[in-house]
Formats: C-alpha cells, structure tokens, sequence
C-alpha cells in the first residue's frame, strides 16, 4: 500500500510550488491538493511520497511545470462567457478604439492571459469580426496564453464539443463554425487572428510577442484565484505594465480584492469588471506590496424556495425543504448550499464537489444538494455525474423546473436533443414564463426543422421579454440582457421567414 503524504511534506511542497508557478491551495483544500498531487505522481510514474521528495529536490523543470499544471488547474471555459461583459465592450470600449483609429493606423492587439481551451480569445476575435465589416484593413493581434500545454494544444487546434457553445447564439455558431460528427471547428479567418503560447506567468522572462505598454486590453478572468496573495501582485505589475495608458484590465467581482488600487482603477460599467490602468507610474518596489483590498463584496445568492405562483423570477432559484433540526452534521444544510453557491460561483469546482458529494450520499431530503452538485458536474463536462444527481433532485422535488432546465442543457450537451427537448417542455410545463427555456427549446426545434413550431415558440419568448427593460437580466441566462436576447431572437425569426 503506497505511503501517504504527511502533511508538512504537502505544506512544503505547495510553498514551492507557488514559488516557481504561482499556484497555491489555502489551508482548507489541502486534502484536494494531496488528490491531485496524487494524481499527477501516477503520471510520473512515482509513488506520491517519492513524487514530492522529487520535486522538492530542485527548482521545476519545464516538463514538471507542464504536468503539474494539467492536474492542477481546471480547464472548463465557454464562448461568450459573461455576456455583459461582451456586450460592455461591443458598445463601448471597442467602438470608441475604432472611432479613434479608423482614419489612423487601424489596429487592436489583445491579451487573454490564463485563456484555457481557447474560447475566450476566439469570442474576443468573432466579436470584433462582426462588428467591422472592413477587417481586413485592420492589424487585429490577440494573444492566448495558459501554463497549461494541454489547454494551449487544444485551443491550436480549435476543435469544440457542444457544451462549449451553451450560450452561443445560433447566428454567431452557424457562422464561425462548421459541424462534423458532433464536433464544431472554428473558421480558418477566426483561428488566423488568434495565436497561442504557454506561459507561465509568474516567469519573470518575457515571451515572444509579449510587448511591454503594447496591450489596448487584457483579460485575466479565473486566474488570479491560483495564486498566492503576492505572487498576484507580482502578475498584476506584469499585466499593467502591458498595457497601454489608457488600457483595459478586465476581471471577475471575485477576484477584486486581490488587485491593488495602486495599479488599477475599477471602471464604472454596471454588471461586469473592468479596470483601467492607473496613469501614473508604478512604484519600483511594489512587487512586494499586499493588495488592498476593495469595497465590493461579490453578493452570495440566498437560498429560495420554487414558487408555484407565476410570477416572474428575479433570481435563480432551487428548491428545497426544511431541514430537520434533529439531524446531526457538522454543517446546517442551508450553510452548505450556502457555501456550495460560492464556491460554484467562483468555478472552484473540485472543492464544491467535495463539499456536496458526501452530504449529497447521505441526505435524501433536501433537493437542492444535488441540484447544486449537478450543475458542479456539469460545469466540469462530466455530463453522467450530472445526469445522476439531476435525477437525485428530481426524485425528492418533482416540481424544481430548473433541474428539467439543467437537464435539457446537459442532454443537448451529449446529442441526445429528443431528451433536451421533452425537458425543456417538462420545465414550462412547471413554470410557463421560463423565458431562456423557451428560447432554448425554440431553437432545437429550428434545428429540427420544425419551422412553424419553432416560430410560434421564439415568438413567444419575445413576448414574455417584453416584460423586461432592455438592461435586464435574463433568469438562466448567466449575465445575457433582455435586450441582447430580444435582438438573437429577432435574428432568428427572420431566418425562418427565408
């Protein structure tokens, strides 16, 4: 029987490893860091205990780094990810860059450091290719880097399962992209404009193509959550020192307090985050400096019950029972889920799977564990798990629309579009006003062939968007406004009026 890691071994070992890659696991996740750092030894070919010896014996190479790297970090992106961000900078940031230089040097060059797969770079190059009819005039650089060697090979090849595409306009898919057995490969002009490196960005030496004050925008979303507090700062004087004076730093609420005043300033557009570059110079010494942390507070959704009543939903919303006081945990249910919602927020997957999946073995009563371990699974692309769990929930609460929603997504995500489609239904059926069910299930059956029905449905969904101002958020709709969904939905209607 292999030897388990002790604990200051594990200790030691994260220290190091965030000393020469940046990342870090906090005090509380050390039984997931000791999973993973099992898991990679396995890849080795080591027992862990020689594995940690190993690599505590010199500083990484860059083989040990690619490994590491692979176990360590999540590789779960999607195109399109936080709409009102996209839509922030569709009608602002880059419509005011191209006003400034359509008469001038025409170019734009980007940065999306920790980009994964490749999606959000690539969502960054469709977006500016359909909002610029005379692209080719321009110098459009974009730039794609993640310590990960495996993210970077897969985002080369530019080849995506469906889940990648869960909030994709049809219009957006159909035109970047051809299908070939379940797969969707990106368009040779979108892949063109984009061009990917590994990089470690805690590495003091400068890649190629990475010019100092040259970067209009830099996103870095979901990766400053790795590292330890001053390893961030030392990243975040990098990625201010990349951009332009008048550049664009663009993160996520949760990762605010890690960025230091000193060096940005939280620009005011409502519903995403964006940071301008402070316009004086940085201090020398800063690398060493704690970030201070800011006001915001990312809001934690409270726990609901599912209404029958229809009226309309504000928030996302599960359901659930009361917990029996007389049942002994270390943690009140509610507390969990509590926590659950944060962590599936901050795409800590690996730690809210470890929360939920013992209470969720256990506990037969409250539904939404499990649908909240479902959704887990289902971010991570683990489409059985999700099913299972989903089917858990539903046995204790027939009635949570939102796990028939849920369900329809992972269903579609896996082909099986007869079952995303008798979900979907079951999940209007339960709450008729469920606009993004709606629209969803207009658009499999458009995809059917279904044209009169598909009509009658997008024309439905339109008139329950009419209840909305145009800036409001969509329920479900993981940050897409009325407006933005109105103008999709319109866009299809006249396709299936051709």
């Amino acid at each position: 029987m292999p030897r388990e890691i002790e604990r200051p071994q594990l200790l030691r070992l994260n220290d190091h490893l965030a000393e020469h890659i940046g990342l870090t696991f906090p005090s509380d996740r050390l039984a997931d860091f000791q999973h993973k750092i099992t898991a990679a030894a396995k890849e080795f070919g080591m027992e862990p205990v020689d594995c940690v010896n190993w690599l505590l014996s010199s500083a990484l190479t860059e083989a040990q780094i690619h490994t590491l790297s692979y176990h360590l970090t999540i590789g779960e992106t999607y195109f399109f990810r936080d709409p009102r961000t996209f839509e922030i900078l569709e009608d602002e940031v880059f419509s005011k860059l191209i006003r400034q230089r359509r008469h001038g040097h025409k170019y734009l060059r980007i940065w999306s450091a920790g980009c994964c797969s490749g999606e959000e770079p690539y969502s960054l190059a469709m977006l500016l290719t359909r909002m610029l009819p005379d692209i080719e005039s321009w110098r459009i650089s974009i730039l794609g880097t993640d310590i990960n060697a495996a993210f970077i090979k897969k985002a080369q090849r530019g080849v995506y399962d469906p889940w990648s595409f869960r909030i994709t306009s049809p219009e957006m898919k159909s035109r970047f992209f051809t299908q070939s057995q379940g797969k969707y490969q990106i368009a040779p002009a979108i892949k063109r404009m984009v061009h990917f490196k590994q990089m470690n960005l805690v590495d003091p030496r400068v890649p190629e193509g990475l010019i100092l004050s040259s970067f209009d925008l830099i996103f870095c979303r979901n990766v400053l959550m790795y590292f330890h507090r001053d390893q961030a700062v030392r990243v975040l004087t990098r990625l201010h020192e990349a951009l332009t004076e008048s550049g664009i730093l663009v993160s996520t609420p949760f990762e605010l307090s890690a960025i230091p005043d000193q060096l940005f300033v939280r620009l005011p557009h409502k519903g995403a985050v964006l940071l301008g570059k402070r316009s004086h110079s940085c201090p020398s010494g800063l690398e060493g400096v704690s970030p201070k942390p800011t006001a915001y507070v990312a809001p934690v959704p409270e726990p609901e019950t599912v209404a029958k009543s229809k009226a309309r939903p504000k928030h996302e919303h599960i359901s659930g029972h009361k917990v029996d006081n007389k049942v002994e945990t270390p943690i009140a249910q509610a507390d969990i889920a509590t926590q659950a919602r944060t962590l599936l927020d901050a795409e800590r997957f690996d730690e809210c799977i470890s929360l939920l999946a013992p209470v969720c073995s256990k506990n037969k009563t409250d539904a939404s564990l499990p649908y909240l371990l479902a959704k887990t699974y289902a971010n991570r692309g683990a489409f059985a798990e999700a099913l299972f769990w989903l089917d858990q929930s539903l046995e204790i609460d027939k009635l949570n629309h939102l796990a028939y929603f849920t369900r329809a997504t992972v269903s579609q995500a896996q082909g099986n579009v007869p079952e995303a489609v008798r979900s979907l239904k079951q999940a209007l059926f339960l709450e008729p006003e469920f606009i993004l069910a709606e629209f969803h299930l207009a658009s499999l059956l458009l995809g059917l062939g279904k044209l009169q029905e598909s009509r009658k449905r997008f024309q439905g969904a339109l008139s329950l968007l009419s209840q909305y101002n145009g800036n409001e958020l969509v329920p479900e709709g993981e940050g897409m406004t009325a407006e933005v969904l109105g103008q999709i939905i319109k866009s299809l209607l006249k396709e299936t009026a051709k």
